[in-house]
């Protein structure tokens, strides 16, 4: 099987958090809803959730994460090809360098 990468200029670049518990969206998905605001006060991560705020560190990731995206367009029209019938494209949408840690309790504001 091939699989194929483009990236058309320079990939958008992303960042990962990670927290301890776990988010409670009362409608059940978080499609489009804005989570919290992150900012940065002193060169600590600050992350705000609704009344509740908590105080991080950022990390370089040791190994940068690719974001990528199927790409049905190219993939439809490989198919006319039999030869080809096995290749997958993808286009790369992001690059994850950086990762926010919050490991402590959130504190209300």
């Amino acid at each position: 099987m091939r699989i194929v990468i483009r990236s058309e200029g320079k990939a958008a670049e992303w960042n990962l958090i990670e927290m301890q518990g776990e988010l409670f969206v009362p409608e059940g998905t978080y499609d489009g809803k804005e989570i919290g605001k992150l900012s940065e006060r002193d060169g600590v991560p600050i992350l705000i959730i609704g009344n509740h705020y908590l105080e991080g560190k950022r990390v370089a990731l040791k190994k940068p994460l690719a974001i990528l995206n199927k790409d049905e367009t190219a993939a439809a029209s490989m198919e006319l090809d039999t030869d080809q019938s096995q290749a997958v494209d993808y286009r790369l949408a992001g690059v994850i360098k950086f990762k926010y840690i919050f490991k402590n309790r959130p504190k209300p504001l």
